[in-house]
């Protein structure tokens, strides 16, 4: 695989360096306090180091500018005698353009609900943020818009960030924002961003909306509408050259309508490792996940970043649904868990009010429509790049009888790869179709899928349109007279075949599944994998780790694997 290099391992590595290890402010670090109200015991900030305490935010970022030390500034939002849960009012640009308030800005929020001025303009972000260099970092920020949170001022974006400079929003919640919950760059230079453990909920208009290289971490999108009215082309957006890498996450919920200007419910995404995608609705015809291409190349701390393909790895995608319209459709609110922990989410339900597989999905009432579930726009690839599809769930989702995946012709050189996927109870009669041409040096390899149910159809699961050079379709399985591969008359067959029917089915107790640890868990996918091997990477490459939903009861038993194989 030559995808070796991810968004990730630049932006954690980033984000690990920026925020300090403590909650308090050592020296040289300069730290400013913020509390309207007395004091209470529960305060993260240690009081002996702030010479002051600040009753606005905007009156501490004035001191610190005044200060002018040049050292690390940290801003803490305190924690109050008042009653839990009274918030804080106040629209606050934190601007650190020019490192104008320290050579890195850490802004402490404590969790404290912060809603804002009313005499704000509507455009107006809760929260702003400008960089240009220093390194921004938000953590613990609530900004409640909801109908039933503590702001009385609500038509307001959450959390918007510009400027160019290197970003990070963790631990962090918005919910019911309109125009946008959480942005970056879209009022000056994109920005390297990093969201991650954070929450964003119920938005009128798309989640997050991007312009830059963005990492989406260990975090939850639920219950965000994308339509004619909200405006936004996708609930996770971004627009060139931006790209967006989703990891460990979960985007249940969420309603993208095609007839009213959407393009798909994720769009500007060229790798998803790890995630959930579940309960999703859209109309027109465009797909819940657009896997596309943007050129994209730049250094960063010394280090060249650039991509080469795209990828969907160890993810569920579970009861999806295309529909046929979605006019009057009206949204029900996807409500948080007890708690939200730091910098990770616990998508089984051990934080949510109903686990996700408990919950119904979004547009479940609507008649289907038709269109794919994942469109691979490979149009913009550059040559010998490749699709990687690998160790997914594609279960219950429908898609009015739509391929799972439709590809573009791509590239020269361009090889897609479709491997170890289970596919179960979907309303679709082909798993990968690549249409158009395809053009010279190009490579087909589809091998060890499962397709475990489906509608016997004389239509071929893996169908090219054009004539790749090369075509591997092998060992897959499926119900006896499943056609394989199709197309491509003029195609070099390397290797067709053979290919397995599936014997009696035998596949493990969902109960039983969920009940698991995340080692035991990954197991059951990777069986061979030692137990100290997974101690170290299930929380990083467990399928399993974020909601199964409907996935839960297609895991092949290691008897039913042994049987399948050669």
């Amino acid at each position: 695989m030559r995808l070796t290099l991810t968004l990730t391992t630049v932006l954690a590595a980033t984000l690990a360096a920026a925020t300090p290890a403590n909650a308090v402010c050592n020296p040289p670090c300069t730290l400013y306090c913020v509390s309207p109200e007395p004091v209470g015991p529960l305060s993260t900030c240690d009081l002996s180091v702030c010479p002051v305490v600040y009753e606005t935010l905007a009156e501490a970022l004035a001191a610190a500018q005044a200060t002018g030390s040049g050292s690390e500034t940290e801003v803490c939002l305190l924690d109050s005698g008042a009653p839990l849960g009274t918030p804080h009012i106040e629209s606050t640009v934190f601007d650190n353009t020019g490192g104008q308030l320290g050579s890195s800005l850490t802004v402490r929020f404590n969790e404290r609900p912060l809603c804002p001025d009313p005499g704000s303009a509507v455009d107006q972000p809760v929260i702003e943020g400008l960089t240009d260099g220093p390194f921004l970092t938000l953590l613990g920020a609530e900004v409640d818009l909801s109908p039933t949170g503590p702001c009385s001022t609500r038509d307001r974006p959450g959390i918007g960030l510009s400027g160019g400079g290197p970003a990070a929003v963790a631990d962090s919640t918005v919910d019911g924002a309109s125009g946008y919950g959480v942005a970056s760059g879209l009022n000056g230079l994109p920005v390297l961003l990093t969201l991650q453990g954070s929450r964003v909920a119920n938005t009128a208009g798309p989640a997050v909306h991007v312009t830059g290289p963005t990492g989406l971490l260990d975090s939850e999108i639920s219950g965000n509408l994308v339509d004619g009215a909200t405006g936004g082309e996708a609930v996770i957006w971004a627009e060139a050259p931006g790209i967006i890498e989703l990891r460990d996450s979960v985007v249940f919920g969420n309603v993208a309508d095609g007839d009213a200007g959407a393009s798909a419910l994720i769009l500007g995404t060229n790798y998803v490792l790890g995630s959930a995608l579940v309960g999703n609705a859209v109309s027109g015809g465009i797909p819940v996940l657009s896997v596309q291409y943007a050129p994209l190349a730049y250094t960063w701390d010394g280090v060249s970043v650039s991509w080469d393909g795209f990828g969907v790895l160890n993810s569920v995608f579970s009861r999806n649904r295309q529909v046929a319209s979605l006019s009057g459709y009206t949204m029900v609110p996807v409500e948080p868990g007890d708690a939200w922990p730091a910098f990770s989410i616990r998508c089984t339900g051990d934080f949510a009010t109903t686990p996700y597989h408990l919950l119904a999905g979004a547009g479940e009432s609507l008649a289907p429509g038709v269109g794919p579930l994942v469109a691979v726009t490979a149009d913009a690839l550059p040559s010998l790049a490749e699709t990687v599809i690998l160790r997914n769930f594609f279960v219950a989702n429908e898609t009015g009888g739509e391929p799972v995946i439709v590809a573009d012709g791509g590239a020269i050189g361009l090889v897609h790869q479709f491997m170890h996927n289970t596919v179960a109870d979907n309303s679709a009669e082909q798993l990968f179709v690549v249409e158009g041409s395809v053009l010279a040096e190009s490579m087909l390899v589809a091998a060890r899928n499962l397709l475990a149910t489906g509608p016997i159809t004389s239509l071929p699961q893996f169908e090219i349109g054009g004539a790749p050079d090369s075509v591997i379709v092998t060992f897959n399985a499926g119900p006896a007279g499943t056609n394989w591969v199709g197309g491509s008359p003029g195609a070099v067959a390397d290797l067709v075949g053979p290919q397995l029917e599936i014997p009696t089915l035998d596949f493990e107790d969902p109960t039983a599944v969920r009940a698991l640890s995340a080692c035991d868990r990954y197991a059951l996918v990777a069986p061979t994998t030692t137990f100290t091997t997974c101690a170290s990477m299930a929380s990083a490459n467990d399928p399993l780790e974020c909601s199964l939903d409907e996935a839960d009861a297609w895991i092949p038993t290691q008897t039913f694997v042994e049987a399948l194989a050669p």
